[in-house]
């Protein structure tokens, strides 16, 4: 199976961009989920879509594949795209790793140029988690995955969207290396906003001093009269 899914290389399209979405906005009912004011695919992207639960990164993936609409912007879709959803097994006669397996490789042999998976490793024990990776470090598709484990995104992904305060954050790198981005700049806010309060203390006291230096010059001296002090 492994050498059929091997496609041929696409080098004339290296650099083609397979989706562009602008002015994003998805929302459920009347809650916003999130916002991008511009999010690309190319060829051979590998990106992992993260976020806390009930975020909307399922939603997002129906987004984009077409199978649901944004309430507002524009998706611009120049390649073919196959969404391989989250899984529930209910097949009595297959285990749930083979269930998943066999969505894979259906999946895969559609010849996609970018694939949608939400948490493709679903079932899989270990060694067949380690199958998907080899099948999709080879593939020559662009990828999101969306996966809680973590291990997978480092292993897969090259690029990191993130779903946090309702907008998508994009990041270069793995999941080890979006995580030391995104605590870098956290500390970088933690220590801009130190900074801010500590400046704002200064101002503050300063103020204070003024305002009893001027209280202190506008009190009469002692044994002074009314026109003394004036």
């Amino acid at each position: 199976f492994f050498s059929r899914i091997c496609l041929p290389k696409r080098e004339e399209m290296i650099n083609m961009l397979l989706l562009e979405a602008t002015d994003l906005k998805i929302t459920i009912g009347d809650r916003l989920l999130a916002t991008a004011e511009r999010i690309t695919v190319q060829q051979n992207d590998r990106i992992g879509l993260v976020g806390r639960n009930g975020t909307g990164k399922t939603t997002i993936l129906d987004t984009l594949v077409g199978k649901i609409a944004a309430e507002e912007g524009q998706i611009i879709r120049n390649g073919t795209m196959e969404l391989l959803p989250q899984l529930k097994h209910d097949d009595q006669y297959k285990s749930g790793g083979e269930t998943t397996q066999q969505y894979i490789k259906e999946a895969l042999a559609k010849n996609p140029e970018i694939l949608l998976a939400d948490e493709p490793t679903t079932h899989l024990d270990t060694s067949h988690i380690e199958w998907l990776e080899k099948i999709l470090k080879h593939w020559q598709g662009a990828l999101i995955l969306v996966s809680h484990d973590r291990t997978f995104l480092d292993r897969v992904c090259t690029k990191i969207w993130e779903i946090d305060e309702e907008k998508v954050k994009i990041y270069s790198g793995n999941y080890s290396q979006y995580k030391q981005q995104k605590e870098l700049a956290l500390a970088e806010k933690q220590q801009a906003y130190e900074q801010y309060e500590q400046k704002k203390a200064q101002l503050e006291n300063a103020l204070t001093l003024k305002a009893k230096k001027a209280e202190r010059a506008t009190k009469k001296p002692k044994n002074l009269s009314s026109s003394e002090a004036r």
